[in-house]
């Protein structure tokens, strides 16, 4: 069976939570398997395993929930003390599951125990949880024949008498209330407890018929939840792993672990304030191995001392280890997140264990819309008010949003308690909150927040309750400073203005000026005026509206002249009215200056900029020598040859990358080469040309025409007076 605890970490608000678990008294199956080991495995043990397991899986829900939210909680406890819960176990059950509870409580709780009949209640000393465990069996004895309503009342009462932020009532029974005309007597009791401390209800059924309990929640209107079974134990536990899902903190029956020997190992994405490990046995003459060290990154934890619940008669026997483990003595310390070693006196059996943090953080939400007021989790909203927005952010003890990881792994989402439908809510990654808009179909919804992260935590909300109120419509008009603005051509930036002065009357009560929310609402529609000249509106932060003319982004373009221009307000919000006095109409002049003085900038940056691209342009189009290029010239003459001289092209930086347009030159011997287009080859400027040169053996044709090609590795011979010979190869390399 899975299990998840509920509840929110270290927060202030207060919450309830009413759970309710009814008996069946249809005979349960005795060929029901459990995949569980048990040596004497009968109809007996069975059933106290069923019922142990119901009843844990419950009070776990319940009490580990606050107790890892805020250590700061009061609970009450109603169950059914008649002798109909003897007929499948349920008492004993109960009884085990009352003592793993008190281990699982903070000693700073208070814990309430009452029997329905009769209604008295017993204080649970916390502070001696060792003989507080040994002395619960005399708590539970289920021999009564009624089961009145006035141990739930009792019970509330004394909740509402508690100083405690977070309280909790609990009531065990079979729905069946004995009382008559209990449902008229008590209409608002429940109800008004519910909504006054953001309690939630949760009534688990496990037979089918319409109980006066049924009744009392649909009669009162009473906000609940109804899980409703026929008595199948199949079906129990799969409407008690669905109640999980909603009401514990822990999903999934805890952290995921990993056993090394004695050991057993987890890795912490989040900081915790405390771990509690519980470990169940439901075969007798077991010894579970207890916590013995636990370290976090190497250092030492502090281990509390372990808790033992049992429950055992001739027939069956069940046993369970809570430990508590914090960072240090105080309980005040941090376990920072990483790795976590937890130790134990023998090898644990790893389908017996539940590791259960305790994470450092908390769910914080928050309501945005028209709230007239609020008080505790009671919201005021205007009633023209259509939807609202639900916040919610996970924060740290140091109000920081938690990593982004665990951020983007958690799944939140709006529960409308009324019809208990949901609504995902998404993150915002910017502002590391989750929302959603909410309709408000009804002059009343109840709403609250689960936010879950697999393992972790499973935070629910304290329940908001929204009320339509009527709302007094504010009524905006308009006042200005003056109707007349002047400004020239030539300094529209120091452009004379107006202001502006919305204000919101309601009634005959003086005007005031917009809040800021409410200026986000108002706007300025310009209508009429000479077409090109326009006003800017700037809302102020004193909730006034400056007003100046709008010139072009050059004087040059800007329209001159005299124009009247009508501003008439206007307002994005059905809860701001806009009152008689909400037009103004401004004349505005804008003074002409002379063409030059207007445009003479403008030309001559046109022009700069001309200019700047043509000589851009003629660097790009440049041509250049390659680099590596070079001519390699020698020359051969009757008495001698010289020796080959090899001249690279490439000039000078000034000549190369500043001059532009003009192609590169360099001189050679007695020839002048010009850059070609590629570097493939270059080429033999024309006024170098001669009849007697040969290129790759053949004469020039035309020479002094135009510019001759020579390509890489091609030669260049000139034939000169006295058979001497000259000759140039470019080459590239």
């Amino acid at each position: 069976m899975g299990f998840k605890i509920v509840g929110k970490c270290h927060t202030t608000k207060q919450k309830v939570r009413l759970l309710i678990i009814a008996k069946t008294t249809e005979n349960i199956d005795n060929s029901l398997h459990f995949s569980s080991t048990m040596p004497n495995s009968n109809f007996y043990t069975a059933l106290c395993r069923w019922a142990a397991s119901l009843c844990f899986a419950l009070f776990f829900s319940a009490f580990l929930a606050p107790f890892l939210a805020a250590q700061n909680r009061a609970v009450a406890v109603v169950y059914d003390n008649s002798g109909s819960m003897r007929d499948a176990g349920q008492c004993d059950g109960i009884n085990y599951a009352l003592q793993v509870m008190v281990g699982l409580l903070h000693s700073q709780d208070e814990l309430y125990v009452y029997k329905m009949d009769s209604p008295n209640g017993h204080f649970m000393n916390l502070n001696d949880k060792h003989n507080t465990i040994k002395n619960i069996n005399t708590v539970y004895d289920c021999k009564a024949k009624a089961t009145p309503f006035e141990a739930v009342i009792n019970a509330k009462n004394k909740l509402s008498q508690s100083s405690r932020k977070d309280k909790w009532l609990l009531i065990l029974s079979d729905g069946m209330i004995t009382d008559k005309q209990f449902i008229a007597k008590y209409t608002n009791d429940l109800r008004s407890f519910v909504e006054q401390t953001g309690s939630r209800i949760i009534f688990l059924n496990v037979s089918a018929a319409n109980t006066p309990l049924d009744q009392y929640f649909s009669q009162t209107q009473t906000p609940q939840q109804t899980q409703r079974t026929d008595g199948n134990f199949t079906q129990i536990i799969k409407t008690m792993e669905n109640i999980g899902a909603t009401v514990m903190t822990l999903s999934g029956g805890g952290v995921p672990f990993k056993p090394v020997g004695t050991k057993l190992q987890i890795n912490t994405p989040l900081p915790l304030k405390k771990i509690i490990v519980l470990e169940q046995e439901a075969r007798k003459n077991t010894v579970l191995p207890t916590v013995k060290n636990a370290t976090s990154s190497g250092k030492n934890l502090w281990i509390e001392d372990t808790y033992t619940a049992q429950k055992a008669n001739a027939n069956y026997q069940m046993t369970g280890l809570i430990t508590h483990i914090s960072a240090d003595k105080t309980a005040n310390a941090i376990i920072p997140k990483g790795a976590i070693d937890i130790d134990f006196t023998g090898l644990p059996d790893p389908s017996k264990v539940k590791i259960l943090p305790e994470v450092a953080a908390k769910l914080v939400v928050d309501i945005e819309g028209s709230v007239k007021s609020k008080s505790g989790n009671q919201q005021q909203i205007c009633d023209t008010v259509r939807q609202v927005r639900v916040i919610a952010r996970l924060l740290d003890l140091k109000d920081q949003p938690l990593d982004l990881p665990v951020l983007q792994g958690s799944r939140l989402w709006v529960m409308n308690e009324t019809n208990h439908q949901k609504q995902a809510m998404s993150l915002d990654e910017k502002n590391s909150r989750f929302s959603t808009t909410i309709p408000l179909s009804s002059n009343h919804i109840v709403l609250s927040v689960t936010a879950e992260y697999a393992g972790y935590f499973n935070f629910q909300s304290q329940v908001i309750n929204l009320h339509k109120d009527a709302c007094p419509i504010p009524k905006a008009n308009l006042e200005a400073s003056k109707t007349k603005i002047t400004a020239s051509v030539l300094a529209m930036d120091a452009a004379d203005y107006i202001t502006v002065f919305p204000r919101l009357s309601v009634g005959d009560a003086q005007a005031r000026p917009p809040t800021e929310a409410e200026m986000k609402d108002l706007y300025i529609e310009q209508s009429g005026g000479t077409e090109g000249i326009s006003l800017s509106i700037d809302n102020m932060p004193d909730g006034s509206m400056r007003i100046r003319p709008k010139g072009a982004w050059c004087a040059c373009f800007t329209r001159t002249g005299k124009s009247d221009i009508g501003l008439q307000l206007k307002s994005r919000n059905p809860n701001i009215q806009i009152g008689s006095k909400n037009n103004l109409t401004v004349s505005v002049e804008i003074t002409d200056a002379p063409f030059w003085a207007k445009c003479g900038w403008l030309i001559i940056a046109t022009l700069s900029a001309l200019l700047v691209l043509w000589y851009i342009v003629g660097l790009i189009k440049k041509p250049r020598f390659c680099r590596g290029s070079e001519v390699v010239f020698s020359r051969i003459t009757p008495l001698q040859t010289q020796k080959a001289r090899s001249y690279p092209l490439p000039t000078g930086v000034l000549n190369r990358y500043l001059v532009p347009y003009i192609a590169e030159q360099q001189v050679v011997g007695t020839v002048k080469f010009r850059a070609g287009a590629r570097c493939s080859h270059i080429l033999i400027d024309k006024s170098a040309q001669t009849d007697n040169m040969f290129v790759s053996g053949f004469p020039i044709e035309n020479p002094r025409v135009k510019d001759i090609r020579l390509s890489n590795g091609e030669k260049l011979e000139v034939a000169r007076a006295g058979q001497s010979k000259e000759t140039y190869e470019y080459r590239k390399l």
